[in-house]
């Protein structure tokens, strides 16, 4: 094959552009009739059109991805300093206190997947909602903390699957 069609996008508009050229030139003298360089301007058009929709989705896909990702870390970190406040209280050993506050996996580690970390802040609101006393404001350790991270992390990552 010594003239392989391109398989990326640039390449592809630039041997169409040559194409069209081409017919411009060529269409009458050689008598090709199949299709006139309009139509095929027209096409090619379509695809570059086409093309710049796929890039600009792509585009607000990272850009979707990058704010969840960063909406996740904030939600992660909040974790974090609910599970060092609470060490305080309930020391670093997993014990029956530590499952009342949500950290069912007899482990007081934050966990590592997204929907562990989603029903740990769950579980930590509704403790936090019944036990305001473990609660430190200062540190923004509070049960209105953990839902508006929770609802925004959740929000971002519906972002990402629309963008998708």
């Amino acid at each position: 094959m010594g003239n392989p069609i391109p398989t990326s996008s640039g390449p592809f508009i630039g041997l169409g552009t040559k194409m069209h050229s081409g017919l411009v030139q060529y269409a009458t003298p050689l008598d090709i009739k199949q299709i006139t360089a309009a139509d095929f301007q027209t096409d090619l058009d379509a695809f570059i059109a086409a093309d710049d929709d796929y890039n600009a989705a792509r585009s607000a896909t990272q850009t979707a991805a990058d704010h969840f990702s960063e909406q996740l870390d904030n939600t992660s970190s909040w974790l974090q300093k609910a599970r060092n406040v609470l060490a305080g209280q309930f020391g670093s050993r997993f014990s029956l206190q530590w499952a009342q506050a949500g950290f069912i996996n007899n482990s007081t580690q934050v966990p590592p997947r997204i929907q562990d970390k989603f029903r740990l802040v769950l579980g930590l609101v509704g403790y936090f909602t019944d036990s305001p006393g473990y609660e430190v404001p200062s540190l923004g350790v509070t049960a209105d903390e953990g839902t508006s991270l929770r609802t925004a992390t959740l929000a971002a990552q519906q972002g990402v699957s629309g963008a998708t």
